[in-house]
């Protein structure tokens, strides 16, 4: 990590002092005709000529801020739909695919390979194919996705699916085979799509998350199941762009138990029932040559209503109402060199959670009201893009580097985090 913080500074350094010595080289002779000497005398005179040197420099060469993004970029944006669509966006709507080609891996960390690991787009005759391969949530088990845009790329759909079964058998010498130790099953099977419609992105998904587990010998099995359907819409009206939509999560676990040819199913604490809106909104309130700054907020209401259990609990449910206001910019140094950044405060703004406690005859022993009405901490993050023709590396800075940049720069602890290498071609 040592030579990557030094490889970064040294960077840095470079394209700062490839732009001011522009600013001392010898004019052209185009330029020798009609200023041969330009004098620089004030700061503000340097400033002058320091900005119409970088114009110069880079007349021919765009500054391309709408490259295929990464997750790092993602987060530090808070997912603000106005900012330009990250790896996240473009499996979350398909059709965003359209007519992009790049390959995108993202090692992650060694310790949790939870998240993003990689993904490749190419063309497919007037369509774009896909294939993304990442991690469950946990880092224990890998997902697969691929699919395709069709009729010219307003339409993308894509499946994801991952397995897990595994059985354990044991067979005592001399006698038949036996399932006497733990068998786990864990499946996942998912469509998405999204329809493109001008200026609107019409997109929705559903998944279906699956895992079991039972003893024999116990005659115990515990199957837990999970149905997510979200739906969306995202629109652009100039300078501004909202994504709304409702999310439907239902969450059932069973446990059953057999004695003899009688089995008993009982429902567990656990299980739910969680439905919710959510609004979000992003603006670019400032645009120039090398840079862009946007403002957003990302709002959802959620309600979750808890099974009812009749041992000691009756009924549980939770309401929160959260908005989080967030701000991004990003600059660019050179063509090939951009800093970004963003901060992002979460707001519950209302918060209910009720309990009903029931004693040994099933009878109201108590009820548990609260609610919850407070600002949390502000998340900032920031970053860099390094770009060289067609690749790019793009990163987060980790917590370590603020926290204790000295200490994370010397004793070879992690500086950065959700970095990744795309290629464009």
């Amino acid at each position: 990590m040592k030579l990557l913080k030094i490889s970064f500074l040294c960077l840095f350094y470079a394209s700062v002092f490839a732009q001011e010595s522009a600013l001392f080289s010898e004019p052209s002779n185009s330029e020798a005709d009609t200023d041969t000497k330009p004098a620089v005398q004030t700061f503000s005179s340097y400033q002058t000529a320091k900005t119409s040197s970088l114009v110069k420099q880079e007349e021919n060469v765009k500054v391309e801020f709408n490259k295929v993004r990464s997750q790092a970029y993602g987060l530090a944006a808070s997912g603000n739909p106005a900012t330009h669509s990250s790896v996240v966006d473009l499996t979350l709507i398909p059709s965003l695919l359209a007519g992009k080609s790049f390959v995108y891996v993202e090692p992650g960390s060694m310790k949790n390979n939870a998240g993003m690991a990689g993904m490749v787009a190419f063309p497919l005759g007037s369509n774009t194919a896909f294939l993304k391969l990442d991690n469950s949530s946990t880092g224990d088990q890998g997902i697969l996705s691929l699919g395709q845009t069709i009729a010219g790329g307003k339409i993308g759909l894509g499946l994801r699916t991952s397995l897990d079964y595994q059985v354990k058998k044991d067979r005592p010498k001399g006698s038949d085979e036996l399932e006497t130790s733990v068998k786990g099953k864990s499946q996942q099977l998912g469509v998405f799509g999204s329809l493109s419609l001008g200026q609107m992105e019409v997109y929705s998904s559903v998944d279906l998350n699956q895992t079991a587990a039972d003893t024999t010998t116990t005659n115990r099995e515990d199957n837990h199941l999970q149905v997510l359907f979200t739906a969306g819409v995202r629109t652009q009206m100039g300078e501004s762009y909202t994504d709304f939509g409702l999310v439907l999560d239902v969450h059932p676990e069973e446990r059953h138990l057999t004695s003899g040819s009688t089995e008993t199913v009982s429902i567990e604490a656990n299980s739910y029932l969680a439905y919710g809106l959510f609004a979000n909104y992003g603006k670019r309130v400032g645009l120039g040559d090398d840079f862009e700054v946007y403002i957003g907020s990302n709002s959802s209401a959620i309600f979750t209503q808890y099974a009812e259990v009749t041992d000691n609990t009756r009924s549980k449910i939770n309401g929160a109402l959260i908005t989080a206001p967030n701000i991004f910019f990003e600059y660019a140094f050179t063509s090939d060199f951009f800093l970004f950044s963003g901060i992002s405060q979460p707001i519950v703004l209302f918060n209910y959670a009720a309990q009903e406690n029931l004693s040994a005859g099933n009878t109201l022993d108590s009820e548990n009201i609260s609610m919850v009405v407070n600002s949390s901490n502000s998340i900032a993050t920031a970053g860099f893009r390094w770009q060289w023709k067609a690749l790019a590396f793009e990163t987060s800075l980790a917590a370590s580097f603020w926290d204790d940049g000295s200490s994370a720069i010397f004793s070879g602890s992690g500086l950065l985090s959700n970095s990744s290498l795309i290629l464009n071609f």
